[in-house]
C-alpha cells in the first residue's frame, strides 16, 4: 500500500486523461464515419460496403493508435526517446554497462593491488624497523669509529707537525755540517754559549754590568772556537731585547739566572746574534746531598766499570731535570763529573769483590737551577 500511494503522485494523470479522451473522440468518429458509408452504401477500391466499413474501422483504429503515440511522443520526452531512439539508448545503455564493467574491474584490480601495496608497505615497516634496530646498534660503533678517526687525524697533524720541525732541524743540521766540513761554524743556532747569576737584590747597574759580562763571555767563546782575538768578534746588541731582560730581573726581587744562546749557526768572522731567557733560580741540591743510588753488579775489567757508571750517569741527568735543573738546549743534558773523579770510580768499582754494590751520586756542591749538576761517585757494598 505504501508504495502504491508513493506512486500514484508521480504518474502524468494529465498525459493518461488526454489519451483516453482522444481515443475516445477519434473511436467515435470513426465508428460514425463507418455508419455513415454502411448507409450510404459507399464502397471503396471495388470493395463491398461492408467490407468498406470494416477497413475505415481498421484505419480508424490505426488513426487511434498513431494519434496516441503522436501525442506522447509530443507531451513525454521519455516516449519520445522510447519511439524514435530506443535502439540508440539501447546501444548506449551497452556500452555504459561495458565501461562499468570495466570500471568495476579496473577497480577490483586496484582493490588487489592495493592490498598488495599494503602487504608491500607492511613487508617495507619490518625490513625499515629491523633496519633501524641494526642502525641503533651500530651506532656506538660509529660514534667510536668517528672518535678514532678524529683521534687519528689528530695524531697525524701532530706527526705532520713533528716531520715538518724534522725536516727543518734536518736542513739545519745539514747546513750546519756542511759548514762544520768546511770549518767556518763557530756556534749553532739554540746552542748555550754563557749564562750568568743575578743574585737577590741587584740593582739596574748592576744587571747592565750582567749584560756586559755575558756578552763578553760569548766573544771569548767564539774567540777560542775561531781561533781569533776576542777583539775581532762583533756581538749584535738588541737594546730593546736586553731592556726586556732588565725588567723582568727587576719585576721581582730573587735569585735568576739569564742564559744566552746563539740565535742562529755563526759562520766565524760574521756578526753573533743572541737570545735571551731568563728563569727563577733556586737551590736544588746542597752539597753533598744523594742525587742517585743504584745497585750495579760486580765488573770484571775497567771497560765494564766504565760503562757501568757511564748508564748510572745517563740515569741521572732526567731526574735533575725533573727535579727543577735546566738542561743545556743543545746538547740537552745538565751534568759534569770531574775526569779524575770518574776514573777514580771505575777503579774502586773494579776492585770492589761483593755480588751487590750501591753506586750513589752525590751533589759536588751547592747546584741551582742553571746548574750544572757537578757530582762525585760514591762506591759502596749493599749492607741489606
Amino acid at each position: 500500500m505504501t508504495s502504491l500511494a508513493d506512486a500514484l503522485p508521480e504518474m502524468n494523470w494529465q498525459l493518461i486523461f488526454f489519451t483516453v479522451l482522444l481515443s475516445a473522440l477519434v473511436a467515435f468518429l470513426g465508428d460514425l464515419l463507418g455508419m455513415r458509408i454502411a448507409k450510404k452504401r459507399i464502397t471503396l477500391f471495388g470493395l463491398r460496403p461492408r467490407h468498406t466499413s470494416t477497413l475505415i474501422t481498421a484505419i480508424t483504429g490505426m488513426v487511434i493508435a498513431m494519434g496516441i503515440m503522436t501525442a506522447l511522443a509530443v507531451t513525454s520526452d521519455t516516449v519520445r526517446t522510447a519511439l524514435f531512439s530506443l535502439k540508440y539508448v539501447q546501444r548506449q545503455v551497452l556500452d555504459l554497462t561495458s565501461q562499468l564493467q570495466e570500471a568495476r574491474d579496473e577497480s577490483d584490480l586496484m582493490g588487489i593491488r592495493y592490498v598488495e601495496s599494503l602487504q608491500k608497505l607492511e613487508n617495507s615497516e619490518k625490513e625499515l624497523a629491523h633496519v633501524n634496530e641494526k642502525l641503533n646498534s651500530l651506532t656506538p660503533e660509529l660514534e667510536a669509529t668517528r672518535k678514532e678517526i678524529s683521534e687519528l687525524r689528530s695524531q697525524r697533524a701532530k706527526l705532520q707537525e713533528q716531520i715538518e720541525a724534522l725536516r727543518s732541524e734536518a736542513v739545519n743540521l745539514r747546513r750546519g755540517l756542511e759548514a762544520v766540513r768546511e770549518g767556518r761554524v763557530v756556534a749553532f743556532a739554540d746552542e748555550l754559549l754563557s749564562q750568568e747569576t743575578v743574585q737577590e737584590g741587584a740593582s739596574r747597574e748592576d744587571l747592565l754590568s750582567i749584560m756586559s759580562n755575558l756578552r763578553n763571555k760569548v766573544r771569548f767563546i767564539v774567540a777560542r772556537r775561531a781561533s781569533i782575538s776576542p777583539e775581532d768578534i762583533s756581538i749584535g746588541k738588541d737594546e730593546q731585547e736586553e731592556e726586556r731582560v732588565i725588567s723582568r730581573c727587576l719585576v721581582i726581587n730573587s735569585r735568576k739566572v739569564i742564559r744566552a744562546r746563539a740565535l742562529s749557526n755563526v759562520v766565524a768572522g760574521e756578526p753573533v746574534t743572541l737570545s735571551y731567557r731568563v728563569y727563577e733560580s733556586v737551590r736544588v741540591y746542597r752539597k753533598g746531598e744523594l742525587v742517585f743510588r743504584k745497585a750495579v753488579p760486580p765488573v770484571n775489567d775497567v771497560a765494564e766499570a766504565e760503562g757501568v757508571l757511564h748508564e748510572v750517569l745517563k740515569e741521572v741527568n732526567p731526574i735533575a731535570v725533573r727535579d727543577g735543573i735546566l738542561r743545556d738546549p743543545f746538547t740537552r743534558t745538565v751534568g759534569q763529573i770531574d775526569a779524575t773523579d770518574f776514573y777514580e770510580a771505575v777503579d774502586r768499582l773494579k776492585d770492589t769483590e761483593s755480588s751487590q754494590i750501591i753506586v750513589s751520586v752525590l751533589a759536588a756542591e751547592d747546584i741551582y737551577t742553571e746548574g750544572p749538576v757537578r757530582v762525585t761517585l760514591s762506591i759502596g757494598l749493599d749492607e741489606g
